[in-house]
């Protein structure tokens, strides 16, 4: 409601404008110290030495969550840049930041952390906008397909230990051999547009990854952790240097080995197990439509705070679950873990960028 005296509801607005602005800046500082940190030691997203991250592994587990905050940040940005549109400082700030992120996923190899900035904006930008930001879903759906060439050709850099990437001018050249592999081939624009294409649709192809669960068989117990469900109240809060026997989640991993890829200890790669896979994987076919209710049920609670009048508080904390919250690859006891750290870690940087919400 606005206040019948104009003077202290423009106090009031710069007094909030000023507190987003100074969470804003901090948001984003940590996320960068932390990659600047993380690539320097050889500890970044694809460029990380694995030898490296399970010799860190109880502070890999902190900082890689750390490192987020950039995200966090953009998703601040993005709300004020559209729910302010004549405010050219946030136009600048939304856009210096969407360059960074998005410059980080670069060196990063990995696509995902490429795309999930405009994944952002398209989807707060079309929540405050009231209708569907096309435009950005366009470039979210190209991005997809035209990423995928460099990208693989990056991490093939990467994997042959011609160059290690521990430093922008590193990433640089790594960058430059991607592309001098991917223009070698003499591929067309075609032939570049239907590779990506087709590696999309097959990463996106999760059903073959649900055919590959229900083939196991007796080798299903290769797939199944250490982890029990009595757990998982305090696991994702208890970090492994105060409980080092903590059990690594690693399904993923597991299930690659059971499919024939080699032992646990030489796999190279993780295939998704799946949320829908592991609910029949751990508790058999009635395990699936309870498994997926309450899943259904938790994802329209959240859809319910931003179906009507959407408030940046909630909006941020809806966009940022939807980004971290659920991540469809992943085992049942994984996904609902990370949920559960996410949203802890959501409502407390919401506090602190957006204040103890206000009763009316």
């Amino acid at each position: 409601r606005i206040s019948p005296t104009p003077l202290p509801q423009s106090t009031v607005l710069e007094q909030h404008r000023a507190g987003v602005l100074l969470a804003f800046g901090g948001l984003y500082a940590i996320g960068f110290i932390t990659k600047v940190y993380l690539l320097r030691n050889h500890l970044y997203s694809y460029t990380t030495s694995v030898d490296e991250y399970y010799g860190n592994l109880a502070t890999m587990q902190v900082l890689n969550y750390v490192s987020q905050f950039g995200t966090l940040a953009l998703i601040v940005a993005t709300i004020e840049r559209y729910r302010h549109g004549q405010d050219q400082l946030w136009r600048v700030l939304f856009l210096a930041v969407l360059i960074s992120e998005v410059f980080w996923g670069l060196i990063s190899g990995m696509k995902s952390l490429v795309l999930q900035n405009f994944l952002v904006v398209a989807l707060v930008s079309s929540y405050v906008m009231r209708r569907l930001n096309l435009r950005w879903f366009v470039i979210l759906f190209f991005g997809l397909v035209l990423i995928y060439p460099f990208v693989n050709a990056y991490r093939s850099a990467l994997n042959s230990g011609d160059v290690e990437v521990t430093s922008f001018g590193r990433a640089a050249d790594a960058g430059q051999i991607a592309f001098s592999t991917v223009g070698e081939r003499g591929s067309t624009a075609g032939d570049l547009w239907r590779e990506g294409l087709d590696r999309a649709l097959e990463r996106l192809d999760l059903l073959t990854s649900v055919a590959q669960v229900l083939s196991l068989g007796s080798r299903a117990s290769m797939v199944k952790g250490d982890v029990h469900w009595w757990m998982l109240p305090f696991y994702p809060f208890i970090p492994r240097f105060l409980w080092p026997s903590k059990p690594i989640l690693n399904e993923s991993g597991r299930f690659t080995a059971a499919l024939g890829s080699g032992n646990l200890e030489t796999v190279g790669s993780a295939t998704a197990v799946t949320y829908l896979g592991d609910l029949y994987l751990q508790f058999g076919l009635l395990g699936v439509p309870i498994g997926m209710f309450v899943l259904g049920v938790v994802t329209q609670w959240f859809t319910n705070r931003v179906s009507h009048s959407v408030k940046s508080r909630d909006l941020f904390l809806y966009a940022a679950t939807f980004l971290f919250g659920f991540p469809y690859e992943v085992d049942v006891f994984d996904f609902w873990a990370t949920f559960t750290k996410v949203l802890a870690i959501l409502y407390v940087v919401r506090l602190v960028v957006y204040g103890l919400r206000k009763r009316v």
